[in-house]
């Protein structure tokens, strides 16, 4: 089973950013740590708090990937690439799901640069460069979560 390497847990958190204090996201989600969602506010948490809910967070994309028993012929960048999607996206949309399922990367890559919209449907800058960047990692192996 292949695990998130500390390079692709540093790109997601390089994503997400931080926040110890509970705010609300774009998607009116209650949100605090690194990306963590909660059921509703809560009080201010710590760094260490912050950072034991990022690994318990990072055991369902984690668990999903390893759960479709297909190869992952092209490494370790791939799977931190699809963690990072499914931890930002949750489960994959029908048309990278059948790409995935049938190995073709080549359009889980394509797909996985439409993953850049917000809940109303309209492109957010930041979602669209992270696409570019997890489809950077699966291409060249280069983790960069600069923005």
């Amino acid at each position: 089973m292949m695990q998130l390497s500390a390079q692709g847990a540093a790109f997601t958190k390089g994503w997400e950013q931080c926040r110890l204090v509970c705010y609300l996201d774009e998607d009116g989600n209650w949100t605090n740590g690194w990306g963590h969602k909660c059921e509703s506010q809560v009080a201010d948490i710590t760094q260490e708090q912050a950072d034991a809910q990022f690994v318990t967070d990072m055991e369902w994309p984690q668990s999903k990937i390893n759960s479709w028993n297909i190869p992952i012929p092209m490494g370790q960048g791939y799977f931190d690439a699809l963690c990072d999607q499914l931890y930002n996206d949750g489960n994959p949309g029908p048309h990278l799901m059948a790409a995935i399922m049938a190995q073709n990367w080549t359009v889980v890559e394509q797909e996985m640069l439409l993953y850049c919209h917000d809940s109303r449907g309209e492109i957010v800058s930041d979602l669209q460069l992270r696409c570019r960047r997890r489809v950077q990692i699966m291409q060249t192996g280069v983790y960069d979560s600069s923005h």
